[in-house]
């Protein structure tokens, strides 16, 4: 049984939960029981919002270390979550009508601050960019881009560890160059077979 199938048998829970705690107020009034009440895709963006914002901090002291197995993995992380961020907070613009809406609000305060900007920078050697679909404003949260040579950049991509990435933006980038050489040397051959008329 999964309990993602089974939201009556989860409103039926908080149900006699409250209805227990109401009846022995005594034991349990430093405790607070809240029922969601939300859809599977508005848990998920909640979930990965609030883990993101909880477990930033240990992530920040594993990045500050600079060990060349954490930094890497963690600043990735890091971008993408921004990313994440960017993504979904233009579809959740008060607390009536969006169920994470707080912890959207908790990531703004805590990541628009210069200095916790700064550190990632500096750190994980990104800089600010626009986003994709270009929602990024000067007062909110960045996407983030890798510093670096703007032409070297679109053959690395954003992690030059990923050799698959790396050889497939190559060739993208090699076959046009490839394409105009083969068209200018057919060009040159049938030039130089009519100037000797040899070439049938």
């Amino acid at each position: 049984m999964r309990i993602s199938n089974n939201f009556p048998l989860i409103s039926s829970l908080y149900h006699i939960l409250g209805a227990f705690t109401n009846n022995r107020n005594h034991y349990f009034k430093n405790c607070t029981l809240k029922d969601f009440k939300v859809d599977k895709g508005t848990f998920n963006k909640k979930h990965i919002l609030y883990e993101f914002l909880e477990s930033y901090d240990d992530m920040k002291k594993k990045i500050d270390s600079q060990s060349e197995l954490y930094t890497p993995l963690y600043c990735k992380h890091v971008k993408d979550n921004f990313l994440f961020y960017n993504d979904v907070k233009d579809k959740c613009t008060t607390k009536e009508t969006c169920g994470y809406f707080e912890e959207l609000k908790k990531f703004k305060e805590k990541f628009i601050q210069q200095d916790v900007l700064n550190f990632i920078y500096n750190k994980c050697n990104y800089k600010k960019a626009s986003c994709k679909d270009g929602s990024y404003v000067e007062d909110d949260v960045p996407c983030l881009r890798a510093k670096g040579n703007p032409f070297i950049l679109p053959i690395l991509g954003n992690d030059p560890y990923d050799i698959v990435n790396v050889l497939l933006n190559v060739a993208i980038i090699s076959v046009p160059f490839l394409a105009i050489f083969l068209i200018l040397f057919k060009v040159n051959i049938c030039y130089f077979c009519k100037a000797n008329s040899s070439c049938h």
